[in-house]
């Protein structure tokens, strides 16, 4: 695949442990509890019973995690497995991940953590603050960061199982994201990608939505301040670009 790296990296993380399986009841109880309706959120990393069969015939059940993950990844890549290629501009949940074959590195993400789990493997989803990138669409500054996918090997140590268009680096700056601040990053993803294509009304719920399942999810307060302002709502934008900061 012309363009994308695929790579396995060991890095040391302070402060980061394993976690265990989130299932869909622990996700509804911890989403009741910030007063959101389970109901009226994507789970990004939801798997079908079709994705459950296929995993489990590609990946076999003995062998060590660490082992079993690596070959998870290749059989995701592989043109003679699934063939997900990469393809920016677009956040898919894993499930539209495996019915396109396409995702950028939140919707591999999602695919993979989601198929990891249904493997038994506590995989999560990692923030990495040293990939951005920039550029200018109308009268927007776009920042684009990057996600991956990690498991923690021993105390501190975590294997980061990576999918990406941009050149292989040592990261330096990684942080695991908790699944509701996943959740959250997928609905501001994919409210920004709404609001970048003028369907404004659209975004709206989109981004609400984010900030309600993360409060505490900078970027997206900013997303949802650009949607308020384009919505002609100054006073809400100022409000939300106060809350960002």
């Amino acid at each position: 695949m012309r363009g994308i790296a695929l790579a396995v990296l060991l890095v040391l993380l302070a402060g980061c442990s394993s976690v265990g399986l989130t299932n869909v009841a622990g996700l509804a109880h911890d989403l009741r509890q910030r007063g959101v309706d389970p109901s009226s959120v994507v789970i990004p990393f939801e798997v079908t019973d079709e994705m459950r069969a296929w995993v489990h015939a590609q990946v076999p059940d003995s062998g060590s995690p660490e082992t079993r993950l690596d070959r998870l990844l290749a059989a995701i890549v592989d043109p003679a497995g699934l063939g997900l290629s990469y393809e920016g501009g677009s956040t898919n949940t894993a499930r539209e991940a495996f019915g396109s074959r396409k995702a950028n590195c939140l919707g591999f993400t999602s695919l993979f953590v989601g198929m990891a789990r249904e493997l038994g493997i506590p995989a999560f989803y990692l923030g990495v603050d040293d990939v951005e990138r920039f550029e200018r669409d109308g009268d927007l500054l776009v920042i684009s960061g990057h996600v991956s996918a990690g498991f923690a090997v021993s105390a501190g140590k975590i294997k980061i199982l990576e999918f990406t268009n941009a050149p292989k680096t040592d990261y330096r700056h990684i942080r695991r994201l908790e699944d509701l601040t996943a959740i959250a990053l997928y609905h501001s993803n994919h409210g920004a990608e709404l609001l970048r294509g003028g369907r404004v009304n659209e975004a709206l719920p989109w981004l609400h939505k984010a900030v309600e399942v993360d409060p505490e999810l900078a970027d997206g307060w900013i997303d949802l301040g650009v949607g308020l302002r384009r919505s002609g709502n100054l006073a809400g934008a100022e409000a939300a670009y106060r809350r960002a900061l």
